[in-house]
């Protein structure tokens, strides 16, 4: 992952994009190769899988074209906020009321 984002740091910084943008760029180009991965799965269980996958890959290649542009910008402190928020309610939920039901 080093070596990654060394070369895409070089490569983006010799165009002009710097510090945080690196980093969320290869974090977006990271999600759009696992989602790649997660449709060849998913299209084994159902087609409905691998149209949300691509739907993911769309966003998160648009979300990372803007980005470079400099249409968008990435607040990693809201980021974390909302991670935190969501792994909170992920684990406070009563997933036993929801898998009992299957």
């Amino acid at each position: 992952m080093d070596i990654a984002r060394e070369v895409l740091s070089r490569t983006l910084a010799s165009v002009g994009i710097e510090g945080i943008s690196v980093m969320s760029l290869l974090v977006l180009l990271v999600a759009a190769s696992y989602v790649h991965k997660a449709s060849k799965a998913g299209s084994v269980a159902a087609g409905v899988a691998s149209t949300a996958a691509h739907d993911a890959k769309v966003i998160a290649l648009t979300l990372a074209a803007l980005l470079v542009v400099g249409v968008v910008s990435l607040n990693v402190t809201r980021g974390r906020e909302l991670a935190s928020i969501a792994i909170e309610k992920a684990l406070s939920f009563d997933w036993m009321s929801v898998l009992g039901a299957l």
